[in-house]
């Protein structure tokens, strides 16, 4: 990033970036799932983004954290070894060392192979892998919900770990059947008044798909006594926010006070689309986690 004549820090902040690659008749690819929200503002300095940071020993639940599902029937040909792989950027601070492990919510168990540690005051990725057909992550297991979990391992007294980004990989040999998830927005807590999230809008462009279906989805939550509308708005552009148009059968209703994730039914993107988040609220409070258009490829 360069901006010419400028001595003054946030001239230019990156919101959101993402790098498109495009694939025709691949015999391999490797699809990521985002499994954490970030409310971090743009930063010059690397270590001072972090999601999550803790001290404490035993494993906690990350607070933005979102929900992976595991849905292989909607992919085809995984590979047989190391298929999954589970991504971390962490670092720590003090000499503390840190851990990170996979959970399955569903049967409330750990996956004890997918334990990693680490330490280091830069950020750097942290990486452990699942062969498709472990216990607690096989086809007995298709739709069961996992998360990531973090402690501090050792030398806690001194310092701290912390957490900037997570997902999960799964490694394919074909495409002529995959799920994708294109993230819009990511963490925003506390949302008291009608919102619509301009700084955070993507691009759908439906050719590059063949066969393809697309769906709205957001995690998120409220607060025991509101409720909240959330919906997907196209805009032909890549700035401003006149002439929003709400995309049909993107509505979402919250009224949960527990962390949910929420599908809409099927909508047909249009091409040259900018697309992006609003909420409405109708009383109280919501924390949206995270918004992504869900794409099904293939048949």
């Amino acid at each position: 990033i360069g901006l010419e004549q400028s001595t003054f820090d946030g001239q230019v902040q990156i919101l959101n970036a993402k790098l498109n690659i495009n694939q025709v008749n691949a015999s391999k690819t490797k699809i990521y799932y985002p499994i954490l929200g970030s409310d971090r503002p743009p930063s010059k300095f690397d270590g001072d983004i972090f999601v999550q940071r803790t001290n404490q020993q035993n494993y906690i639940d990350l607070n933005t954290a979102v929900n992976f599902v595991r849905e292989a029937e909607k992919l085809n040909k995984i590979v047989d070894y190391n298929a999954w792989e589970i991504e971390a950027v962490v670092s720590t601070d003090g000499g503390a060392e840190g851990a990170l492990i996979f959970e399955n919510i569903s049967q409330s168990q750990v996956l004890p192979t997918t334990e990693t540690v680490f330490t280091g005051a830069n950020p750097q990725l942290a990486k452990t892998y699942i062969d498709e057909g472990v216990e607690y992550f096989s086809s007995e297991n298709e739709g069961d919900e996992y998360k990531l979990k973090m402690k501090c391992y050792r030398y806690c007294s001194s310092g701290n770990v912390n957490i900037y980004k997570a997902g999960v990989w799964v490694k394919l040999n074909h495409l002529n059947k995959l799920r994708l998830h294109k993230r819009i927005s990511s963490n925003h807590d506390f949302i008291s008044s009608d919102t619509t999230y301009f700084e955070s809008r993507i691009d759908i462009d439906p050719t590059k798909y063949s066969y393809a279906k697309y769906f709205y989805n957001v995690t998120a939550k409220d607060d025991a006594s509101s409720q909240a509308e959330i919906d997907l708005m196209s805009h032909l552009d890549n700035s401003g926010g006149d002439s929003l148009v709400q995309v049909p059968g993107s509505l979402l209703t919250v009224d949960s006070d527990q962390k949910s994730s929420y599908t809409s039914l099927e909508f047909t993107p249009l091409i040259n689309q900018r697309y992006m988040t609003r909420v409405r609220l109708f009383s109280g409070e919501v924390d949206l986690v995270q918004s992504k258009v869900i794409i099904d490829v293939g048949n």
